[in-house]
């Protein structure tokens, strides 16, 4: 049966939802089959490894007990934290439970043994539209330009950045490319093509110089873990046709988690893709790291980086340990390095 629930927080994952209202109607009969991208109603009842709530516009709300929020059914992969699924069943006043600060929620399956137990919310039902028919994210997606997005080459040029696990300084990495591709005149858009939705990464983007900013999210997908492959292509072609229609120069585009992760293998091995590559950056922790990456990628998928870059780019004795195995070229914070990674852009133009 509907009714009208008040909404204290919305969280970012809702931010496309031009509809939701702080007094908004909900459904509770919809929990009998939940559904990807479904936006849900819950109370917080338990709080847990995530005490903050993350808004539309990215700011941080730290949560309290009692607090009615709008989240958004997903599922997460995450080494450092959880592993969730979207619940089979959601009734009434049961629990589920909070993935991540952008506000996907679902059922953790395992975790983190660092990690603490998930904050937990009460099902008060789903978001219905005026004709009582349940909101879910992908019906607000950002719509494909074909005349941009066709599987031939495109005029936008696209820098992709891998990582050899999470927290090697993907998100780093990028914002440092896109500083110094805007300050040397290009128009350059940054994008997150996989991962589990929140703002702070493409916020970072856009404050690095992005003059357009986008995650899969703006596709209608709460988190990349277990899409297709065709749902991956469509992602990237809703970015490739976005960026390629605003005037980009070229596309930084950030792959979520580690070279081994399931959705981060289909890409790499995805024609449509990595075909239309043309930088490749692999951010990595430490020498043996890099030097794992870099043979794997090579062996599996005839790639070689261009450039390592991340949290080994802080240290010079393990740069010097890589080098001793590997000739390449670091993305470091130094005007040589930026010097050298613009000639090797100019140079592939």
């Amino acid at each position: 049966m509907a009714k009208r629930c008040h909404i204290n927080i919305r969280s970012s994952s809702t931010r496309r939802i031009d509809i939701l209202s702080s007094n908004q109607v909900i459904d509770e009969n919809y929990g009998t089959n939940p559904e990807n991208g479904d936006v849900v109603i819950g109370e917080v009842c338990e709080l847990g490894q995530h005490t903050k709530f993350e808004e539309p516009g990215g700011r941080e709300i730290k949560l309290q007990r009692g607090n009615v929020v709008a989240a958004v059914l997903g599922r997460r992969y995450s080494t450092k934290e959880f592993c969730g699924k979207i619940p089979d069943n959601l009734t009434l006043k049961t629990k589920f439970d909070l993935l991540n600060v952008g506000g996907i929620a679902g059922i953790v399956l395992s975790h983190n043994t660092l990690s603490k137990v998930p904050t937990k919310l009460f099902y008060l039902g789903h978001a219905v539209d005026d004709q009582k028919k349940k909101i879910n994210t992908l019906q607000y997606r950002m719509a494909i330009n074909e005349n941009n997005s066709s599987t031939g080459r495109s005029p936008l040029k696209i820098i992709i950045v891998f990582g050899t696990e999470m927290d090697s300084g993907k998100t780093s990495s990028a914002g440092q490319i896109i500083n110094i591709l805007r300050n040397n005149g290009f128009i350059v858009g940054g994008g997150k093509l996989t991962g589990t939705s929140r703002m702070k990464d493409i916020l970072y983007m856009k404050a690095c110089g992005a003059h357009h900013v986008l995650d899969f999210m703006d596709a209608g997908y709460p988190s990349t873990y277990q899409c297709s492959l065709s749902e991956l292509e469509d992602i990237f072609q809703v970015f490739k046709g976005y960026f390629t229609s605003n005037g980009c120069d070229l596309l930084v585009m950030e792959v979520a988690d580690g070279i081994f992760q399931r959705e981060t293998e289909m890409i790499l091995d995805c024609p449509s893709i990595i075909g239309d590559n043309f930088l490749f950056t692999l951010a990595a922790n430490d020498s043996l790291s890099a030097y794992g990456g870099l043979r794997y990628l090579e062996e599996k998928y005839g790639i070689v980086p261009d450039f390592i870059s991340g949290l080994i780019t802080t240290d010079w004795l393990s740069m010097e340990e890589l080098r001793s195995k590997f000739s390449v070229h670091y993305l470091k914070n130094t005007s040589e390095s930026r010097e050298d990674f613009l000639q090797i852009v100019n140079s592939k133009k």
